[in-house]
């Protein structure tokens, strides 16, 4: 896309290297997003945890790894929860609209 730009105007591209040198010089402020986690805070504090619970005694890490499973049990019925209310107003909506078709050919009929 920068070499056909460059091309296109008649001027000269420069290699990779160059071109992330002259960007930083040019505009630090606009820097490419690091990727994004799709946990949530507690999910990410409790990762946390255990990775540092490495060299922690045997009933910390149990209470490390207690505190994670009961947040992600919770997690489950939750997302149960969604699931079922999701499937749930997919059906209400079906039905809505298959009496509504049902009354409107009845009425046009």
């Amino acid at each position: 896309m920068y070499n056909d730009s460059a091309e296109s105007d008649g001027v000269k591209s420069e290699g990779y290297s160059t071109f992330n040198k002259l960007w930083k010089s040019l505009v630090p402020s606009i820097t490419i997003m690091n990727p994004m986690s799709d946990l949530c805070w507690s999910c990410q504090q409790n990762s946390t945890a255990i990775l540092r619970a490495a060299n922690k005694s045997e009933v910390e890490k149990n209470a490390t790894l207690k505190n994670a499973d009961d947040h992600l049990f919770l997690v489950q019925l939750e997302r149960s929860f969604y699931k079922t209310k999701c499937d749930s107003c997919k059906s209400d909506i079906h039905s809505f609209f298959f009496f509504k078709w049902k009354f409107l050919t009845s009425t046009i009929a």
